[in-house]
């Protein structure tokens, strides 16, 4: 029995498994990295370059702001998820909270053949961007989220102490 469970075990290691392969598109032209570019800019509200990611204490990352193309921003914003610095095309969590991306990881804007970055391509298409606003005071949580999740969690617990109330009850006066 032990050599039969092996011979599975060294079956199962030596054959590929592409169910768990992910595999990532790269951009195949210039045209096309620059038509990805495009619709991930218009498709995001927020469109940053980021610094080097500061753990916090929940799942956002914080990250200084480097150049701003789209929207308006503080000099320090939050990323629902946590993120890499470079560019981060972007929403609010409900028009009030850290910042959500909307990128796949896998469809990567670079190409195996292209000598200008990302970032530069960004520039020649989109201009040189502005530098993130000092006055704005970027929200680590979406506040509401917080609220209503409390609020629906306490009435959740309230109704399944009343119906446990009840149905102790019932069996006691049996």
């Amino acid at each position: 029995m032990d050599r039969l469970v092996i011979l599975i075990t060294f079956v199962l290691i030596s054959t590929q498994s592409l169910a768990l392969t992910i595999t990532c598109e790269f951009a195949k032209s210039e045209e096309q990295r620059s038509q990805w570019l495009n619709e991930s800019f218009n498709r995001s509200d927020i469109v940053v370059q980021l610094g080097n990611p500061i753990p916090t204490d929940s799942s956002t990352t914080k990250h200084e702001v480097l150049r701003v193309w789209k929207g308006v921003v503080g000099e320090y914003v939050y990323v629902d998820g946590g993120s890499f610095s470079g560019l981060l095309f972007t929403s609010r969590i409900n028009s009030n909270g850290p910042l959500i991306s909307h990128e796949k990881h896998c469809r990567n804007l670079s190409s195996q053949s292209s000598n200008v970055s990302t970032l530069d391509l960004l520039k020649q298409n989109q201009g040189n961007g502005y530098l993130p606003d000092a006055k704005v005071n970027e929200p680590q949580y979406a506040q509401i989220f917080l609220d209503w999740f409390f609020m629906f969690g306490f009435v959740f617990l309230v109704v399944i102490s009343m119906i446990t109330y009840s149905f102790v009850q019932y069996k006691s006066k049996r």
